[in-house]
């Protein structure tokens, strides 16, 4: 069981997001944008893995990545990327991101993501 923390400015997103993956059998965590999931991660949120929004009216997912990267106990919580709106692979590759899927998003392919992400953060 992994703990993911889902940054997502659409509620629609987040709350299908939120859904899935805890049928999926993992804890989850929302913030609706790169400014609160920071907050809570300086507040002593640790998740296993972020799923992150590229597509962030507020705090973009850009301005967050550059933040998680400059502190060292975050820098190493693996990304996944999702956006319906951008070249998913070229910012996934940008950001440094773990994994990538596109919205509308196929539910296996998120939760394979998660659990690729999971397996490999645990070798």
């Amino acid at each position: 069981m992994a703990k993911v923390l889902v940054v997502d400015d659409d509620l629609d997103s987040r709350e299908v997001l939120h859904l899935l993956i805890e049928r999926g059998g993992h804890e989850v965590e929302v913030a609706v944008d790169g400014r609160e999931a920071m907050e809570k991660m300086k507040n002593g949120l640790r998740p296993h893995i972020i799923l992150l929004d590229i597509a962030m009216g507020q705090h973009s997912a850009f301005a967050f990545r550059d933040q998680q990267l400059q502190h060292p106990e975050l820098a190493a919580i693996p990304v996944i990327v999702q956006s319906g709106l951008y070249n998913v692979a070229g910012a996934a590759a940008e950001l440094g991101a773990a994994a990538y899927f596109e919205k509308p998003f196929d539910p296996s392919r998120v939760l394979d993501a998660i659990r690729i992400c999971t397996a490999s953060s645990q070798r």
